[in-house]
């Protein structure tokens, strides 16, 4: 069960086999939290949603805002489920006054969503503990999904080694996982949303749906294997190669090929992003000109393409991937459909 204190969620043995067995914790991670207990985080989600449509230089709109503490431990809101729910509040509104005639216009912005998820408290005397090779360490005190890695600071251009960053901030050549800190860059996003745009005019109708994520980080682990030399004989290998020091004095993110590459902050991305979800552009048919037919009574052509359009930094497959390592996994696809509805 998970039980509620305060505002916090406690998370239970039971909940802690329920990771072990979605694969979502290593096996030794899921153990511990069985036998020992529970962490506690402090999660508060808000939700702002506006939506309004224009009809005859009329402004009719409506204004939601939600605070509510987290249901459960694993609670996640992804962007998609909040618009869902602003496409409901503006299909709503156009409802109301699809009987006016003239221009319609109508835009939702919305799904603002904020959340800081502090460890409060961990096992008996326990103030921590990570997850092994996952980049995630829990913490009493630190935000919960904050990735905690070995500082990566670049090459040095005299001799194409790779230069970290220990524990207290000085520079060194030579790793260890004891240096891992706390990047401050998050797992899950801290703000999420999306909006939406319609316009109707004499039948036409086009319908654009977006989705964005800010301030979400994920390790790009697949660039750990095409931007390696250690696997160029055996796996294709990424452009930025081409830039791999060679000659005393080059200035590269790439190292020497006798640099061995380490799983750091160099493989931490920023996968923010803006997507173009769904648009859909459509032609209903006159009435009169359905009337000669003698049984149709209404008919709407349509062109529907999906994840048209992703503006990101985000360097792997696909960062809409809500994972805190992506490795292998399979993008969104752009997807097209046309189509017709009849009436009879």
């Amino acid at each position: 069960m998970v039980e509620r204190r305060r505002g916090q969620v406690v998370l239970s043995a039971h909940i802690a086999q329920q990771l072990v067995a979605e694969h979502r914790v290593p096996l030794d991670a899921g153990k511990f939290l069985v036998q020992q207990a529970a962490v506690v985080v402090a999660d508060v989600r808000e939700h702002i949603a506006l939506a309004y449509i224009v009809v005859k230089a009329a402004l009719i709109g409506q204004l939601t805002y939600f605070n509510a503490a987290a249901a459960d431990f694993l609670h996640r809101l992804a962007a998609h489920d909040a618009h869902e729910q602003l496409g409901r509040l503006f299909e709503h509104l156009l409802d109301e006054h699809a009987g006016q005639s003239g221009h319609h216009h109508g835009v939702d912005i919305g799904r603002l969503v904020g959340h800081e998820n502090i460890i409060q408290q961990a096992a008996a005397g326990c103030s921590g503990f990570g997850l092994h090779n996952t980049g995630i360490k829990y913490q009493v005190g630190m935000p919960y999904g904050e990735l905690y890695y070995v500082r990566w600071v670049g090459v040095d251009p005299a001799d194409g080694q790779q230069i970290w960053l220990d524990k207290d901030g000085n520079e060194t050549k030579t790793y260890s996982e004891d240096n891992a800190v706390f990047t401050g860059k998050q797992r899950y996003a801290p703000w999420a949303g999306g909006f939406s745009t319609s316009f109707f005019w004499k039948g036409f109708s086009i319908n654009a749906d977006f989705s964005y994520v800010l301030g979400k980080y994920t390790i790009n682990n697949d660039a750990f294997f095409y931007n390696n030399p250690n696997f160029a004989g055996q796996l294709n290998q990424s452009t930025d190669m081409l830039d791999m020091w060679t000659t005393p004095g080059q200035v590269t993110n790439i190292p020497a090929a006798n640099s061995e590459l380490r799983f750091d902050t160099h493989l931490i991305e920023n996968a923010s992003f803006l997507r173009l979800k769904n648009l859909t552009i459509g032609y209903t048919l006159p009435e009169n000109w359905l009337h000669k037919t003698g049984f149709i009574k209404g008919a709407r052509i349509f062109a529907v393409g999906r994840n048209l359009l992703t503006v990101t930094n985000y360097t792997g497959a696909d960062p809409e991937v809500d994972s805190n390592l992506q490795l292998g996994k399979y993008p969104n696809t752009k997807q097209f459909t046309i189509g017709a509805e009849l009436t009879f």
